[in-house]
């Protein structure tokens, strides 16, 4: 199929995105449901059927199993936890979850870290490692609902539990896995795939237009870039990817002092940053499109930063607005990815890798 009939397509089905809401969603469950929706979209399915897309996020169909897990059977029951505080989202009149939710102290970070999915992508985890069916159709039921429930698509910048920027960014990359990864899964429904096809280019659209600067930044654009080239049908695509690369590598001359510290001087928020830039580094790779020089070179001091500021604990240090976690496994793929057993000595105490020549004290 050529690109040009899949913008139309595209343009189609966010142009009638809305009139599914008048539909009762719990029983869109068949192409049939949502074609009156959204006509032509038999179409789209068999594209993605066919597509060589995304290849690093297929996924085999796991053996059928009846195995559980606990903390996806609480998600199940909607019990979120987040941020060690667990709440219970209630269900609306409407038949759709209350996606504005703000748990039980009544907290805006909640519903926030709530609406990124990291509880559904649990849950697909989950279903991939058990092969169990109930997990794959819990997958399915929640995107639908929030899907459904999201729309329609504010196309402005906003600040509530659904439509903010970090919250996008977090879902493009969640769903995009979700999406490739249960291709052949009898489980995810082809409503639920077209919904997702429907949305996802809302996400990216956000993350384009609306993104803001620093670590925050680096989390949006390297969701735009994963969007534009797991599905590059976009009309705008080569452009929103090139724009990407623009934007990051501005964004990394401003982000970083020469030394390799993340401008915020937080070892939290410069992980942030890391792993984000890290990210897109891997993905412009896969696209096959180069980046500057210097963008190697500061990561590699990124890297090196953390790997010198380690405690011998293997955590970072808590420097202004850090919170307290394990750099260990961070420095080990930096480690790895450039070739340097000092900071594998470093961060194993010893236990492993080559005992630097410099050190132990930085300036």
């Amino acid at each position: 199929m050529r690109k040009n009939s899949l913008s139309l397509i595209f343009l189609f089905i966010l142009i009638v995105s809305g009139k599914v809401c008048a539909q009762g969603w719990r029983d869109m469950k068949t192409v049939e449901d949502v074609c009156m929706a959204y006509p032509d979209c038999t179409l789209l399915l068999d594209y993605y059927q066919n597509s060589t897309h995304a290849q690093h996020l297929r996924e085999k169909t796991p053996a059928l199993s009846e195995k559980t897990e606990a903390e996806a059977d609480s998600i199940l029951n909607n019990i979120f936890v987040i941020q060690n505080v667990g709440g219970v989202v209630p269900w609306g009149e409407d038949g759709h979850r209350d996606w504005h939710y703000r748990g039980p102290n009544n907290d805006r970070e909640w519903a926030w870290l709530s609406n990124r999915h990291s509880q559904l992508s649990h849950v697909f985890d989950v279903y991939l490692e058990t092969g169990n069916p109930k997990y794959a159709i819990y997958v399915d039921e929640f995107l639908r609902d929030f899907i459904i429930k999201s729309m329609p698509y504010p196309g402005v910048k906003g600040s509530d539990a659904v439509w903010r920027g970090l919250e996008v960014s977090f879902r493009s990359k969640v769903w995009s896995r979700i999406f490739y990864g249960l291709l052949q899964c009898e489980y995810l429904q082809p409503s639920t795939r077209l919904l997702m096809l429907s949305s996802i280019p809302h996400h990216a659209h956000y993350n384009r237009y609306f993104h803001s600067n620093n670590n925050w930044l680096t989390m949006e654009i390297s969701a735009l870039a994963t969007v534009v080239t797991n599905f590059p049908e976009y009309k705008d695509a080569e452009e929103w990817l090139n724009y990407s690369i623009d934007t990051m590598a501005e964004s990394m001359k401003n982000q970083a002092y020469p030394d390799g510290v993340q401008t915020e001087l937080t070892s939290h928020y410069h992980n942030v940053s890391l792993s984000n830039f890290d990210l897109f580094k891997e993905i412009c790779d896969r696209a096959g499109k180069p980046l500057p020089p210097f963008f190697n070179r500061t990561l590699e001091a990124m890297y090196a930063y953390i790997a010198h500021a380690v405690r011998p604990d293997g955590n970072r240090i808590l420097n202004n607005d850090g919170d307290l976690g394990s750099d260990r496994s961070l420095i080990l793929k930096g480690a790895q990815t450039y070739d340097k057993p000092g900071w594998k000595y470093i961060v194993t105490n010893g236990k492993s890798g080559i005992k630097p020549t410099d050190g132990p004290s930085y300036l």
